[in-house]
């Protein structure tokens, strides 16, 4: 790529980036506007807020973001129930978040219940071999795996055995969304690559 080119790209990316930006206000207001009118507990705020969450995360605010899905998860188990497809995005989102701000430091018994969960509610719902249920099982393989930044710190007291199982479990999980997702959905689709690079 020449440089002439790099700087188009570069332009783009700053294009989008303002119309992403753009974009987050609008979405805050919608929020805002059926929370004073529906209330917290209505489904359709909850569906804005879920809206919301994911334009916080592509403005690169994961902080609000992890906030406002663990309030979106607590209401949305309360009123939707554990199976409803806002619950499951909630607990997705919270998925997604960098263990930093989940305040794990290397600990990703959060992440690992929260992808169990996950998962279980997607494979009764929704079976083996639907997309949101490989995206569930990436997820947990994730969480499952140890960190890079775990496996170059010492940590005292842990059990090497009991983080080798969790390793395994993650592999085999890894291995089940990439076959499933390599058969379903061919190699050069989104959730099979994302499988692959586990």
């Amino acid at each position: 790529i020449d440089e002439l080119a790099l700087s188009g790209y570069e332009e783009i990316d700053q294009i989008l980036m303002r119309r992403l930006e753009l974009a987050l206000e609008p979405q805050q207001q919608a929020f805002a506007a059926r929370r004073e009118l529906l209330g917290d507990e209505d489904p359709s705020t909850l569906k804005s807020q879920l809206g919301l969450i994911g334009y916080l995360k592509l403005e690169g605010k994961w902080s609000e973001a992890d906030s406002l899905a663990r309030r979106l998860l607590t209401v949305a188990r309360r009123t939707l129930g554990e199976e409803h497809p806002v619950t499951l995005k909630a607990i997705e989102g919270l998925m997604q978040s960098p263990m930093r701000l989940l305040g794990l430091q290397g600990d990703s018994s959060e992440k690992r219940q929260l992808g169990r969960e996950l998962l279980a509610v997607r494979r009764r719902v929704l079976g083996d071999e639907h997309p949101d249920t490989l995206i569930a099982i990436t997820l947990l393989a994730k969480a499952l795996a140890t960190p890079k930044e775990v496996l170059l710190a010492v940590r005292p007291g842990q059990d090497p055995r009991v983080r080798a199982e969790l390793d395994a479990e993650a592999e085999s999980l890894f291995r089940e969304a990439l076959a499933a997702g390599r058969r379903l959905l061919g190699d050069e689709h989104r959730n099979t690559v994302h499988a692959m690079m586990g």
